[in-house]
C-alpha cells in the first residue's frame, strides 16, 4: 500500500503497468479514501437518499437520520453523507443551497458478548457471553434479577448505559478523531484521553442525547498536545497482475 499527497501523484502511479519488470495493477484503497460528514437542512426533506447521491458532488452514499417516537420512526433534517475523499469538505452545494458539513461522530463500538468497548462480538475472544445488566455469565438480560453492575467502570448501571464514564471516554475520543481527521495507535489514544481529562473534562460529562452540533468546541491546548496524523489525498494498493 502506498500513501500519496496529491491526485496528480495518484494519476501518475495509476498509469504504471510494471514495477521492477513485474506486471502490477494499481487501484485506490476504498476505505481509507472515503470519509463521512453530516448535513442538516429542512429544504432537503423532499429529497430521497438516492437523489442526494445522484445530485451532490463527491457523495457516494446518503442516509437520513431517523428518531423513534413511540412505535414510529420519524425522519429528521439530518443526513449522513459518505464522500469519495479521505476528508469531507467543509461545505457542499445542493442546488441553490450551500450547506455546512460537520464531522460524523460514530457511537462507540461495544461487544454484545463480553460488553467491552473496541470490538464487535464477531471478533471477541472471550469464551462465554456475560449479561449486559450485571456483568455475569449464564443468563441474558431479560432473565437477570441482579442489581446492575457495569463490567467497564464497575458502576451501578448496565454496561449499555450512555452515562457510563467509559462510554463517555470512548465518545470523546471518537469526537476528537472526527473533528481533527486523525488516525492514531493505542499509545497515542491514551495520550489523547489524558489530554481530554486535563484540558477538556467537560467532554466526559456530555449526555449522549445531546446533538453533536452542541458539543463542537474543543480546547486548542488539547489539540496541541496530540500529534496530528493527517490523511493524505489518496491511498493506493499495488499488487501483481
Amino acid at each position: 500500500m502506498v500513501e500519496l499527497k496529491s491526485n496528480d501523484q495518484a494519476k501518475k502511479l495509476g498509469a504504471i503497468a510494471t514495477f521492477l519488470d513485474i506486471p502490477v495493477t494499481v487501484s485506490p484503497q476504498k476505505s481509507l479514501n472515503s470519509s463521512k460528514g453530516v448535513i442538516r437542512s429542512r429544504d432537503l426533506r423532499c429529497c430521497s437518499e438516492e437523489d442526494m447521491v445522484e445530485e451532490l458532488s463527491g457523495v457516494t452514499h446518503a442516509r437520513r437520520i431517523k428518531v423513534r417516537r413511540g412505535e414510529d420512526k420519524i425522519q429528521t433534517d439530518t443526513v449522513d453523507l459518505t464522500f469519495d475523499s479521505p476528508k469531507p469538505p467543509s461545505r457542499i452545494r445542493a442546488g441553490y443551497l450551500t450547506l455546512d458539513v460537520r464531522p460524523y461522530v460514530p457511537l462507540p463500538m461495544r461487544c454484545y458478548k463480553c460488553q467491552r468497548y473496541g470490538h464487535g462480538k464477531d471478533r471477541c475472544n472471550k469464551p462465554a457471553a456475560v449479561c449486559v445488566r450485571c456483568g455475569k455469565g449464564g443468563h441474558v438480560e431479560r432473565d437477570c434479577l441482579a442489581d446492575p453492575h457495569c463490567v467497564n467502570c464497575r458502576g451501578d448501571h448496565a454496561a449499555s448505559s450512555k452515562t457510563c464514564p467509559k462510554f463517555l471516554e470512548e465518545q470523546a475520543i471518537l469526537r476528537y478523531k472526527a473533528e481533527m481527521a486523525v488516525r492514531f495507535s493505542k499509545p497515542l489514544r491514551q495520550l489523547l484521553l489524558n489530554s481530554i481529562k486535563r484540558f477538556q473534562p467537560e467532554l466526559l460529562l456530555v449526555p449522549s442525547n445531546l446533538s453533536f452540533e452542541r458539543s463542537q468546541q474543543r480546547s486548542p491546548r488539547m489539540a496541541a498536545e496530540v500529534p496530528k496524523i493527517m490523511s493524505h489525498t489518496i491511498i493506493l494498493f499495488l499488487w501483481r497482475s
